[in-house]
């Protein structure tokens, strides 16, 4: 007879406890994995708390007085965007003079206030939904490099201009000194620009805005005439809040400090603002507590394979008299023992089975590895059961055997 014939006959002979071994890493392999499935939803519970709470970043003044109507280095920019932030909302400001008696050298004022931005979202200037467009365009025209703009009603009604009308006026770069009470006008010549979209300006607003154009025009512009490019504002979220210190760290390396009110420059964009507190103290709370599990994930393991022996070796205490007869009859004790083991992890591998065809569908990869952690641990403790249960005196066993009998 084959081996694996009599390791059969030897199961289906004690079905009861066969049925108990396969009841048992069922149970074992559920408790594991539900470990397992805790500590991966407080890794879940980490990723939603980062789309949730968002970690929103701010270039301000050094003093920290102004996030608006700053300098910002062109460069500083681009870096912030390359460390990680999404949602980007940007802008610079420029000046116009549509009135020919501004139109002189030294330019000492300007009669129209336009704001380059990359999008609408966040500009406060401008009251919600107070927008009207030319046919083909909307919101997104800020996203372009055409010569276009949308204007505030109160400019239009001044100027006689409506939808479609061209705007030709000179335009100059606005460039602040420290102290914010100086400006420096640069000439970027006259523009034609279209005019796609009507406003209302925000009622109160200390800022005046009379026109919003692309900011990608804006640049072009800039370098087309030779002109230094600097931002007047920049807010974002963080891309990753996860890897917030990394950020902070990227960001000192650029340069960006925290603002401090004694610094005496309200122009100059060398400083964040970051609102973290709350995601950094939801996202602390949820790290201690994954951190407890994943630090004591190897000592459930090891007691997971003190319950596969203990157990094991309960169940299978009733062979040890059978196992001492079949070597007193000169059946070698290592073949009665490796039956033992191969009987356990084919009923082991049965019940694993039956709860991956369940679990995988749930928890997918994941389930086949802590299925692999699993059988390796039952394993062991399986390995350390049949090693208890064949430790005995032959003769002792065999007379206790007769005493019973």
């Amino acid at each position: 007879m084959c081996w694996w014939e009599l390791l059969a006959k030897s199961l289906l002979r004690r079905k009861g406890q066969s049925l108990l071994r396969v009841g048992l890493a069922c149970l074992l392999l559920l408790c594991l994995e539900l470990y397992m499935a805790t500590i991966q939803s407080s890794e879940q519970a980490l990723i939603q708390a980062s789309q949730e709470l968002p970690v929103e970043v701010k270039v301000v003044s050094a003093d920290g007085s102004q996030n608006v109507g700053i300098r910002i280095e062109e460069t500083k920019v681009e870096a912030l965007l390359e460390a990680g932030i999404r949602n980007p909302v940007y802008s610079v400001q420029i000046a116009g003079n549509l009135d020919p008696v501004n139109q002189v050298e030294p330019v000492k004022s300007c009669d129209t206030s336009l704001y380059g931005v990359n999008s609408l979202d966040g500009f406060s200037f401008v009251e919600a939904g107070s927008f009207t467009f030319a046919q083909g365009y909307d919101t997104t025209f800020v996203a372009g490099t055409e010569p276009v703009c949308a204007i505030s009603t109160s400019y239009a009604a001044t100027h006689d201009l409506k939808l479609g009308d061209s705007l030709e006026l000179l335009v100059y770069s606005i460039d602040y000194g420290k102290t914010g009470s100086s400006f420096q006008f640069g000439d970027l010549g006259t523009v034609s620009l279209q005019v796609v979209g009507l406003f209302q300006e925000t009622t109160g607003s200390q800022s005046v805005v009379h026109g919003i154009v692309p900011i990608a025009w804006v640049h072009r512009l800039f370098e087309e005439t030779g002109t230094p490019f600097y931002y007047h504002s920049f807010q974002g979220l963080v891309a990753n809040p996860l890897q917030l210190n990394a950020f902070k760290a990227t960001a000192e390396e650029l340069g960006f400090r925290e603002a401090h009110p004694d610094a005496g420059d309200s122009r100059t964009g060398n400083a964040l603002e970051m609102q973290d507190s709350i995601f950094r103290e939801t996202a602390e709370r949820l790290q201690a507590n994954q951190q407890w599990f994943v630090l004591f994930a190897p000592g459930f393991c090891a007691l997971v394979g003190v319950l596969v022996l203990v157990t094991t070796f309960f169940i299978l205490r009733s062979a040890r008299r059978e196992i001492a007869l079949a070597s007193a009859l000169g059946k070698p004790l290592l073949g009665s023992a490796l039956r033992l083991f191969l009987e356990n992890l084919l009923l082991t591998l049965v019940g694993s089975a039956l709860v991956l065809a369940v679990s995988g569908a749930i928890l997918g990869t994941a389930a086949l590895v802590v299925g692999a952690v699993f059988l390796g641990v039952a394993l062991l403790g399986s390995f350390g059961a049949v090693v208890l249960v064949c430790r005995f005196d032959l003769l002792n066993t065999l007379f206790k055997q007769e005493e019973s009998a």
